[in-house]
C-alpha cells in the first residue's frame, strides 16, 4: 500500500510576487516555482488581488503627493549636479517596457537602471545638496571674477604695453561667457539619463569641448606666467614700451584670477556633464561602494544558487554582458540571474533584488 503524503503548505503570498515581478519574463523558472504558483486556489487569487490593488492605489496617493521643501532642495540639487533623472522615482515594469517596443534584455536593464537610480540618490542625496551649493558659490564667484576683470580692462583699455595681455584677455572674457552659458545647463541636457547605455551621447560631446576650452584656458595661464618672467629678465632702458604687467597691473592679477577661477569652473562643468550619478555607478560596478543598506555577509550564498540551462545570449541585467554558467547565479525566490560579481557588488549597497525589489538579506 502506498504511503499517503500530506500536501506542502505553500506561501499565500508566492503568486503576487510571481505576478508583480514576472517572473516568466527573465530566463529560465525552475519546475518548482511553476508548480507552486498554479496550485493556489481561487481565494488566494483573490485576495493577492485586492493586496495589489490596495498597493497600487496607495503608490498613486504617494506619486500625487506634492514634495516638500526638503524635496525640492534634492530636486534642485540633482538637476545642479546633472542627475535630475534620479528624482522622478520611476517604477515601470519588465511587461510596460516590452509592450512599448523594447526587447526582453533591454526592459531588464532598463527596470535595474531606474532601481540603480533610486538606491544611490537615496544614499548620497545630502552629500549631493552640499555640492550642489558649493557649485552655486563656485557660479558667484565666477561671476564676481568676470565683473572685476571686466571693470580692470575697461580701466587699463588705452596703456600702451608689450605683450599680449588685452588680446589673452579678450579670449578668456570669451571663455567665460561660454562656461556661464554651458553652466545655466540650457544645452547638452539628458531629460532620461537612466536609459540604456549608447556609444555616443549629446553630453559626451559637450565634455570634449569643455576639454578643449580647459586646454586654452592653461596655456593663456602658462604663457601669462612665462611671458611676465621673459618680460622680468630683458626688461631694460632700451625697450620703448613697458610690459603689461608693469604698465596694467591690475589687469594682469584679473586676468590670472578669473583664468584659474575659470579651471576650477570648467571642472565642475565636465563633473556635471558626466554625471555624479554615472560616476556612482562606475563606483558600484568595481565594488568600491558600501553603505548601510548593504545585505548581511553571506547573503549572497544563502540567497543563490548556480544558474544552470541559461538561455543563448542572455546578458546580465546589471552590465549587461552575457552571462555563462560559471560566473552566473540565480536567487532562489525570484529566479532572476546576474552575474556574481555584479551581484555581490549591488549586495554591498542595497539588500533587494536588482530585478523585482525581492529581499535577498534572509538566510
Amino acid at each position: 500500500m502506498a504511503a499517503s503524503v500530506s500536501p506542502v503548505p505553500m506561501d499565500q503570498n508566492h503568486l503576487a510576487r510571481v505576478q508583480s515581478t514576472e517572473m516568466q519574463s527573465y530566463g529560465r523558472l525552475s519546475w518548482v516555482a511553476r508548480a507552486s504558483a498554479e496550485s493556489l486556489n481561487t481565494h488566494t487569487t483573490s485576495t493577492s488581488g485586492r493586496a495589489l490593488h490596495l498597493d497600487e492605489e496607495s503608490a498613486s496617493s504617494d506619486e500625487s503627493e506634492e514634495p516638500g521643501p526638503l524635496r525640492l532642495t534634492h530636486v534642485v540639487s540633482a538637476y545642479v549636479m546633472g542627475w535630475s533623472s534620479a528624482v522622478s522615482q520611476r517604477r515601470t515594469s519588465v511587461h510596460e517596457l516590452v509592450q512599448q517596443g523594447m526587447s526582453q534584455a533591454e526592459a531588464n536593464a532598463q527596470v535595474v537602471a531606474e532601481h540603480r537610480e533610486e538606491v544611490l540618490f537615496d544614499l548620497f542625496s545630502r552629500y549631493l545638496c552640499v555640492l550642489a551649493m558649493l557649485s552655486l558659490l563656485l557660479s558667484a564667484t565666477l561671476l564676481g571674477l568676470a565683473t572685476w576683470h571686466i571693470e580692470e580692462f575697461i580701466r587699463y583699455h588705452n596703456v600702451a604695453c608689450e605683450g599680449s595681455l588685452k588680446l589673452l584677455t579678450k579670449i578668456i572674457l570669451g571663455i567665460s561667457f561660454f562656461d556661464i552659458v554651458m553652466g545655466t545647463r540650457v544645452c547638452c541636457l539628458e531629460i532620461d539619463e537612466s536609459a540604456l547605455p549608447r556609444r555616443w551621447r549629446c553630453k559626451d560631446c559637450c565634455v570634449v569641448l569643455l576639454l578643449c576650452v580647459m586646454a586654452v584656458n592653461v596655456w593663456i595661464l602658462l604663457w601669462l606666467g612665462t611671458a611676465s618672467q621673459q618680460g622680468n629678465v630683458h626688461a631694460g632702458p632700451s625697450q620703448e614700451l613697458p610690459s603689461c604687467r608693469d604698465a596694467a597691473p591690475g589687469l594682469w592679477v584679473a586676468t590670472v584670477a578669473h583664468g584659474v577661477g575659470l579651471v576650477t569652473y570648467t571642472v565642475y562643468l565636465m563633473v556635471s556633464f558626466v554625471g555624479v550619478g554615472n560616476m556612482l555607478h562606475g563606483l558600484l560596478r568595481r565594488g568600491m561602494l558600501r553603505s548601510r543598506d548593504a545585505a548581511p555577509v553571506g547573503s549572497l550564498e544563502d540567497n543563490t544558487v548556480p544558474a544552470i540551462e541559461i538561455d543563448e545570449d542572455y546578458e546580465c541585467p546589471i552590465c549587461l554582458e552575457e552571462i555563462d554558467e560559471e560566473a552566473g547565479v540565480m536567487t532562489k525566490d525570484c529566479h532572476h540571474i546576474f552575474h556574481r560579481e555584479c551581484l555581490k557588488h549591488w549586495l554591498q549597497v542595497n539588500s533587494t533584488c536588482p530585478l523585482c525589489r525581492l529581499s535577498l538579506a534572509r538566510h
